[in-house]
Order: structure tokens, then C-alpha cells, then sequence
């Protein structure tokens, strides 16, 4: 989850995206995230295991996707997206992310909750997407 989540930054970054865009942004949480998670032992780390799992998938798709049609791929509530999967691969991250965090906010690990305020931030932000 890591690694890929490293390879869609690179991916994004070539292809004309700003360190500041949302996707950068919601792939520098997904990476603190899924750290935080490595130490996680029982029920929950099967739960975690399989979000990071489904992002770590979306990521190689998106990356996937920019090599084949050299383009950046850009979520906007104003842009239509080009088909159908990236649509899907965008509502997986978010919800996935919102997993992580939530599993997170639940456990034992103080280091984590400094970060979990600007991943719901983030994690609100694009939901917002998803209505309009």
C-alpha cells in the first residue's frame, strides 16, 4: 500500500500534478495511515489489512491508466471523469481511507491521532465531491 501509494505520487507528480492537489494530499494520509496500521494485532488488522489492500489496487489502476493515456487524472466536482472505473477508484480511496482512519480513532496509538484530523478534513472534502 505504501510502495504503490509512492508510485501514484511519482505518476501524478510527471504528469503535471502539484503537491497540493487533493490526490497527493489524500496519498500523503493514505501513507501515514496504513504506517500506523503496521503494528495493529487482532480483528481489526484483517480490516485494515483489506483497506489497504483495495487502495493499494486503485493506486496501481490509476497509475495503470495515466502510463496508457499520458494524461493526469484530475477529480473535480466540475469535470466529468473519463469512465466509469476511475469514478469507482476514487470512491473506493475515499471510503477505504475513511476505514483506515476510523480503525485508527478506535486504537491505542497517540501518534496517529495528530494526523486524523486533516485526513477528515481531506476525507469530508472529497465526499462533498460525491454529492454534486
Amino acid at each position: 500500500c505504501i510502495a504503490k501509494e509512492a508510485e501514484l505520487m511519482l505518476e501524478l507528480l510527471k504528469h503535471g500534478a502539484t503537491d497540493t492537489d487533493d490526490i497527493i494530499q489524500q496519498s500523503s494520509v493514505i501513507r501515514l495511515c496504513a504506517m500506523s496500521l503496521f503494528h495493529l494485532q487482532g480483528c481489526q488488522s484483517l480490516v485494515a489489512a483489506g483497506a489497504m489492500l483495495g487502495v493499494a489496487k486503485e493506486a496501481k489502476m490509476l497509475c495503470d491508466w495515466m502510463k496508457k493515456e499520458n494524461k493526469l487524472v484530475i477529480f473535480s466536482k466540475s469535470l466529468s471523469l473519463p469512465c466509469c472505473e476511475l469514478e469507482e477508484s476514487r470512491l473506493i480511496r475515499i471510503r477505504a481511507l475513511d476505514v483506515m482512519m476510523t480503525i485508527l480513532q478506535q486504537s491505542s496509538f497517540p501518534s496517529s491521532k495528530h494526523d486524523l484530523e486533516f485526513g477528515r478534513g481531506l476525507v469530508m472534502n472529497c465526499a462533498i465531491c460525491d454529492q454534486e
